[in-house]
């Protein structure tokens, strides 16, 4: 089968099964795909509406979404017959809606307002990169397993995602141990999920308001903790974690700042490091700090000058 081939077979199956009825089962978050199967579209449309209103009285900013996603347009939306521009800037809209509301992935709301989404515009098909790392800092969540069973694995192609590929089919969440092994042996995917922490911050931030992501923090505190704790010694982690470390000390975003100081403390703690990475990381946090966390970046400092070798003028042995 030729790639042009392979191409307009993915984009034909959601389209094909829905215009023509040929399902018998649909994927669903809320509901038994047998049961989903029988559930029209306006049900679906209605179910979602009345979660993202629900999410509206939690957090006003879900209101942008009201047209772009959840409007009367969206009921005869079709993407697989849709222009690339057309799905590119759909994409886009899905991902910030996503990142919006993973913070309340644990309430019913969420659930109801995803729900359409699947339906509508096979999320858990197109957009399976947005979905999970919606989902992922509640990975020890029925609601994680739930949303896994939605994805679908192709033996045939490569995804950073295969290691769930058993979890998937014995239908449990996915552990936290199980996670930080998996960062530790795969770098890109650590760096994968660092990058998610500077993506929503940017989302979440652009009308000035404080972000509201205090599990995305502390999810990824303690993932990258987890995994400084489990690996051995290693270049390759430290020179992968750095860059995203360094960004969260820069950050003007409090608890993103402190969240990367915890970091910093267990990286110095557990890892030698070069005496150019300490001048580097001896600069980045000096101009870090700030009077709320000045008490954290001085212990960084201090742990720095305990654990490495540098004398007090700052320049290493």
């Amino acid at each position: 089968m030729t790639s042009l081939a392979k191409q307009l077979q993915r984009l034909a199956v959601p389209h094909t099964q829905t215009i023509l009825g040929e399902d018998k089962k649909k994927a669903s978050l809320l509901f038994d795909p047998k049961e989903a199967a029988s559930i029209d579209r306006e049900t679906f449309y209605a179910l979602g509406l009345n979660g993202l209103e629900e999410l509206e009285t939690i957090d006003e900013d879900f209101s942008e979404f009201e047209t772009s996603l959840f409007g009367d347009s969206s009921l005869m939306f079709e993407r697989s017959v849709q222009t690339k521009e057309i799905n590119a800037k759909l994409d886009k809209t899905i991902q910030k809606f996503l990142i919006h509301v993973s913070p309340y992935c644990l309430l019913k709301p969420a659930h109801k307002a995803i729900e359409w989404l699947i339906h509508r515009f096979h999320i858990h098909f197109y957009n399976t990169d947005g979905l999970l790392l919606c989902f992922l800092p509640y990975h020890e969540s029925k609601i994680f397993a739930r949303v896994l069973q939605l994805v679908k694995f192709d033996s045939k192609t490569a995804s950073k995602w295969d290691f769930l590929e058993p979890l998937q089919k014995s239908g449990v969440h996915l552990s936290r141990m199980t996670l930080v092994n998996h960062c530790a042996t795969d770098v890109a995917f650590l760096s994968f999920v660092c990058d998610m922490v500077p993506t929503a911050v940017k989302v979440l931030t652009e009308k000035g308001e404080k972000p509201k992501c205090r599990v995305l923090f502390s999810f990824y505190a303690t993932t990258v903790i987890g995994v400084l704790d489990t690996a051995s010694e290693s270049e390759v982690i430290v020179s992968t974690l750095l860059p995203h470390v360094t960004t969260g000390m820069m950050s003007g975003v409090h608890e993103y700042k402190a969240a990367s100081y915890m970091i910093l403390a267990q990286l110095l703690h557990k890892m030698k490091l070069k005496a150019d990475l300490v001048k580097s990381l001896q600069r980045v946090l000096a101009k870090s700090m700030i009077q709320d966390l000045l008490g954290e970046a001085m212990s960084c400092m201090l742990l720095m000058f305990q654990t490495q070798d540098v004398n007090n003028y700052g320049i290493t042995k």
